[in-house]
């Protein structure tokens, strides 16, 4: 795992940027709302989904590996903005094989596409837009080998987090054969504040 690096500042500029970016966003999106006034600046937010061939690189770079201690235990999505202030200008997401939250593989790096099956998610009022986590155990995409299991790729759904609804977190769904298969739990967890344990 030596392609492991310190990212609290890494961190800390890509949250100022998102942070300047979903205020640009917002701003723009009060300034096409009528001109009545009134109501809360909108910004939509794609479902997304990340494939098996994504994954198939973490696990051939030797990421997934049972035997080695260092090995990949979750996946760490950031939410991603691309530059379009159009109309249909929309958050989307990265994800980083990592051990912890703390602890990803920055060259592990992977954008998940838009689900065109999924209709994007219209969030406004007081959001919090938090790293999210999900750990490969709850995915249960791997075997003991740490080598893929069958399955179509993994769709994300924008939801706000209940047990927390300042925050944005996603409905789970592993994809097998085109059926969805729903990932037991609250889906994925916004880190902060509800960062889970290390194994």
């Amino acid at each position: 795992m030596k392609e492991n690096t310190p990212v609290s500042m890494k961190r800390l500029l890509a949250k100022l940027f998102l942070f300047f970016a979903v205020a640009l966003l917002l701003t723009t999106s009060s300034c096409n709302n009528d001109d009545s006034g009134g109501g809360d600046a909108e910004i939509k937010v794609n479902c997304v989904k990340l494939t098996k061939d994504q994954v198939q690189k973490w696990v051939s770079a030797g990421w997934t590996n049972p035997a080695d201690s260092n090995r990949i235990k979750d996946i760490v999505l950031q939410f991603y903005f691309d530059g379009n202030m159009g109309e249909d200008a929309k958050l989307k997401l990265v994800g980083y094989p990592g051990q912890s939250a703390d602890q990803v593989i920055v060259a592990g790096k992977t954008v998940l596409d838009a689900d065109t099956s999924c209709q994007a998610t219209v969030i406004s009022g007081e959001t919090i837009f938090s790293d999210n986590m999900i750990s490969l155990k709850a995915l249960d995409i791997l075997d003991e080998q740490g080598q893929l299991k069958d399955f179509d790729y993994i769709r994300f759904t924008p939801e706000r987090y209940p047990a927390d609804r300042t925050y944005i977190n996603y409905k789970v769904e592993v994809v097998i054969k085109g059926v969805p298969k729903a990932v037991e739990g609250d889906g994925t967890w916004p880190c902060p504040p509800h960062c889970p344990d290390p194994e």
